[in-house]
């Protein structure tokens, strides 16, 4: 080193770069002691010359692929930040002249030398770019045997440390504010295809200056992708918890949605106060990602939209930093009156009640009291008037009642001796009726109901494989009676009877056009029905309208179709089932053998499948679902192949097979 490097380096602290007295070592602002070597024996001394112009102060931060220093640039007199090209494990530092030297292994000599070469040209673009945002990049150039980049140093501390100071987590507004202009730069580098690769707490830095607060992203990893598609490795790739599922193998693709991954993971920590599980935890094990509920939180919006952002399968991601601004400012409408709203339904409602007749009419407006009494509390008392009259028509009816006994006897005792003299043949087609074994939950929803049927009843009828021993045939199928309408009931199985992706692909669909009901009406129709039972089975319209089929999303559902087997869709499941215990569905040992998925939302399992309903979730790429623990509001990728299907169907009473 020349004497002029020397005189600069003895009148400038390595630690803070004050200038310093004539032969003082030690600074009175920051208390470094410039005669004591302090750097990493890995890192370069500090007082090493860079370029004619730059010193090298302390260690800033270093990591698997580069060294940061505090720099000054001389002519300037400014401190700046400088990072040096050192990939650990791929070179080693000569102890005399400084320079850094590539290992002879085979495979580590073209990873340095594409990574570095990578760097520079990461180093060149992102110096066109003079961001408030983003570190500046002031120059860069190759010197000891590797590659450097001379950024402006950037007072503040890290987001990380911002965190720690404040309990954990920062207010959701302030987030949000902070969020939003580094979403709109970070959508303007991947437009010139600068993907970061590793956004998290340690790598932003929090700034007070004449734009207001903000953050300042560092630490571009164009070098990493590089060593890590050339070496094969993953060391030091990945930041647990805020790196995606595809930062985990060399060969899968990586792009905008990888980044916006590893942001959502950020925002989700900054917020909660926790880290989302690491991505193989979340993909091997199926841990979920903590509801803000579990953090005492509750911004449905902003949860959607990270969630959304953290789905582990790329192509059901977030796409783009612009449409991760879009669903997370997207403006807020002001929240309806629940009664205006609802002031239609409670009238339909009263009316039901003033013309009812049977008991049957009666249950019906029951059913819709109840949907209203979180909205009407009046609607109690409804009910109640409600019950009293079912009461007075079973006292009215009683006599005829014990007359149908009565007859039924009658009927039984001809039964058994048509059987003893060997008159009565065994019909294995016809429908066979019993009653739960305990008072069932569901209602109905119209018409009177038949003399053979009533809601809640289960009916035996098909056959489909279920104990998954296939050596001893299909089994009976069991359908619970979820309404009666003068001469028809709908039916829907029991139980789950297998387990099939509502769409094997991908795809924005509708029940229309889904291949769930392709399957239903070809498939299972033929192997669960004999020719007379499929006969018994009506064609019905279904309605696939947003107001009809699916109230929560109010995604399009598509055109009606004509089936004979279907799903219910959102609105049916709550019409139909009065309680989320009601709505618990138990998958058949075949569908467990077909891969039914049986946990509960907190990864346990609980015996119960989730399955599938007709509606759309929140977009057409989503279909709904009731979830394991008989929760609606839910909604998942069509093609997961792991949810049971609940068939349903309406009944025709008055076939020849009865």
């Amino acid at each position: 080193m020349d004497n002029e490097s020397r005189n600069i380096e003895l009148n400038i602290c390595y630690g803070c770069t004050k200038k310093l007295s004539e032969g003082e070592y030690i600074c009175p602002s920051c208390g470094y002691d410039n005669s004591r070597r302090q750097n990493p024996g890995n890192a370069l001394p500090e007082g090493t010359a860079l370029n004619g112009k730059y010193l090298i102060g302390k260690v800033l931060g270093s990591g698997g692929f580069g060294i940061t220093y505090l720099g000054y640039e001389v002519n300037l007199e400014i401190p700046v930040a400088i990072k040096e090209y050192f990939p650990q494990g791929y070179c080693t530092r000569s102890s005399r002249s400084y320079n850094v030297l590539t290992s002879t292994t085979a495979e580590n000599i073209p990873a340095f030398s594409k990574g570095c070469d990578a760097f520079l040209d990461e180093a060149r673009t992102l110096a066109r770019f003079n961001s408030p945002y983003i570190v500046h990049v002031r120059e860069f150039f190759k010197e000891h045997g590797t590659a450097y980049i001379v950024m402006d140093y950037v007072k503040g501390k890290t987001l990380q440390a911002e965190l720690k100071a404040n309990g954990g987590r920062l207010e959701t507004g302030r987030v949000l504010a902070l969020m939003k202009p580094l979403i709109s730069q970070l959508d303007d580098l991947h437009r010139q295809n600068i993907i970061h690769r590793d956004i998290k707490p340690a790598n932003l830095i929090l700034v007070h200056d004449r734009n207001g607060e903000h953050l300042v992203l560092l630490d571009f990893g164009a070098a990493r992708n590089c060593v890590s598609n050339e070496t094969k490795t993953l060391t030091g790739m990945v930041s647990a918890g805020y790196s995606p599922p595809e930062q985990y193998s060399h060969r899968s693709r990586q792009g905008p949605y990888t980044d916006v991954y590893a942001l959502c993971a950020t925002i989700y920590r900054t917020i909660t106060g926790a880290a989302p599980p690491d991505a193989t935890e979340r993909s091997v094990d199926r841990i979920p990602v903590p509801p803000f509920s579990a953090y005492g939180l509750n911004d449905p919006q902003v949860e959607r939209a990270l969630l959304h952002g953290l789905a582990l399968q790329r192509e059901e991601r977030t796409q783009s930093m612009k449409q991760l601004s879009d669903e997370l400012y997207q403006e807020q409408k002001p929240k309806p009156d629940p009664r205006k709203e609802r002031e239609q339904d409670y009238r339909r409602a009263c009316d039901l009640q003033k013309t009812a007749v049977t008991a049957a009419d009666y249950r019906k407006a029951i059913g819709e009291f109840k949907k209203l009494t979180s909205v009407f509390p009046e609607a109690a008392e409804r009910i109640r008037e409600c019950e009293d009259a079912i009461k007075n028509l079973c006292v009215k009816l009683a006599v005829k009642f014990a007359a149908v006994i009565l007859a039924m006897i009658g009927v039984y005792f001809g039964f058994l001796r048509g059987r003893i003299g060997g008159e009565e043949k065994s019909d294995n087609s016809k429908p066979v009726i019993s009653k739960p074994s305990s008072e069932s939950s569901l209602t109905s929803s119209l018409g009177s109901a038949s003399t053979s049927y009533s809601v809640g009843d289960i009916v035996t009828f098909g056959q489909y494989e279920q104990d998954n021993n296939l050596s001893n045939g299909k089994e009976e199928v069991e359908w619970i009676v979820l309404d009666v309408q003068d001469n028809k009931a709908l039916l829907i199985s029991r139980y789950g009877l297998d387990a099939k992706a509502y769409n094997t692909s991908y795809l924005l669909v509708t029940w229309e056009n889904c291949t769930l009901r392709n399957w239903l009406n070809s498939t299972f129709l033929d192997s669960a029905f004999s020719a007379d039972e499929q006969k018994a089975i009506m064609t019905t319209v279904v309605d696939n309208s947003k107001k009809q089929g699916n109230s929560k999303w109010n995604t399009d559902g598509g055109n009606d179709t004509s089936d004979q087997i279907f799903l219910l869709s959102y609105n049916e499941a709550n019409m139909y089932f009065s309680s989320n215990e009601s709505r618990q569905c138990k998958p058949t040992e075949y569908a467990l053998a077909n891969g039914a998925y049986v946990y509960d939302g907190e990864g346990r399992a609980n015996g119960y499948g989730v399955w599938w309903l007709r509606s759309p979730g929140s977009s057409q790429l989503y279909a709904a679902l009731v979830s394991s623990i008989g929760g609606l509001n839910y909604c998942l990728s069509v093609k997961l192949a792991d949810y049971v299907v609940r068939p349903a169907f309406w009944l025709n009473l008055e076939s020849d097979i009865f």
